[in-house]
């Protein structure tokens, strides 16, 4: 459960960091004739720190405590989908 609720926490705020990177690095890509971006107008110094910020500081816990939780409930159910039966 534990582990479950890490990977959950970890997986989130790296496609958080990977998002904000590829936001961040389109203006430098992709351009206008008049030079104004076409899709995110922000770079790098903004649209990384506020995609990873939230999903370090809010999403990513909440994503962690539904994952642990619903592993929990999974165990207490269905332990057959976590233990291999050894016949």
């Amino acid at each position: 459960m534990i582990a479950a609720g890490v990977a959950a926490y970890l997986a989130l705020n790296l496609a958080a960091a990977m998002t904000g990177f590829e936001f961040g690095i389109q203006p430098l890509l992709h351009k206008t004739a008049s030079g104004q971006a076409l899709y995110c107008p922000y770079g790098l110094n903004v649209a990384l720190p506020v995609m990873f910020g939230e999903h370090l500081l809010i999403f990513g816990w909440v994503e962690a405590i539904i994952t642990a939780l619903v592993i929990k409930y999974l165990q207490k159910r269905s332990p057959e989908l976590f233990y291999e039966d050894n016949k």
